[in-house]
């Protein structure tokens, strides 16, 4: 899995060295994909404009959900609640306030491992797959006392792969894998 960060110096870099903008080059190379696709079947753009015509709906994105409270302070409230009661069920000692996560929420809009935007469980939108949902995870994973400073929100998918491993660790098993991909 390359992150975001990664794919936009990789994207930067390229660009740089064919002397244009970051958004010129991006556009070169959709332009030269859709060209290659185009090739391959020429009447795609007409299949896709009849398909349109039947269901424009089909093809507007959806309305991102913002993190924001002004949406549902209840919802994000219940998920606090849950998430530190599910640590306590698990043994965790909690001395962390539901206002001091609340204000972490406020400041987390995406996973400090892989960069993807946050979704909060009370906030699920069709077609957004779990693995974008946020969790509350413990930095150091032999950490038994819950802290402001112990916890962070990070997406279910990095928070699965981490497992019980120590913040450092797993960014250094993270560039690792970066390191063997180039």
């Amino acid at each position: 899995m390359i992150c975001p960060a990664h794919i936009y110096d990789l994207v930067q870099k390229s660009a740089l060295e064919n002397l244009m903008s970051v958004r010129e080059f991006i556009v070169q190379i959709l332009i030269n994909h859709l060209g290659r696709i185009l090739e391959e079947d020429p009447f795609l753009f007409l299949k896709f404009q009849q398909a349109f015509d039947r269901k424009p709906d089909a093809f507007r994105r959806p309305k991102e959900t913002k993190t924001e409270l002004l949406q549902s302070p209840d919802k994000i409230i219940q998920w606090i609640r849950n998430s530190l009661k599910s640590h306590a069920k698990s043994g965790y000692q909690i001395l962390v306030t539901e206002e001091e996560v609340l204000a972490l929420v406020k400041r987390t809009t995406h996973c400090v491992y892989c960069g993807t935007r946050l979704r909060y469980p009370p906030f699920k939108v069709k077609g957004i797959s779990r693995n974008l949902w946020a969790e509350l995870d413990r930095r150091d994973g032999n950490q038994t006392t819950l802290t402001i400073g112990t916890v962070q929100i990070i997406c279910r998918r990095c928070n699965w792969t981490k497992g019980s491993a120590k913040h450092d660790d797993f960014i250094a098993y993270i560039k690792r894998i970066n390191h063997m991909q180039k």
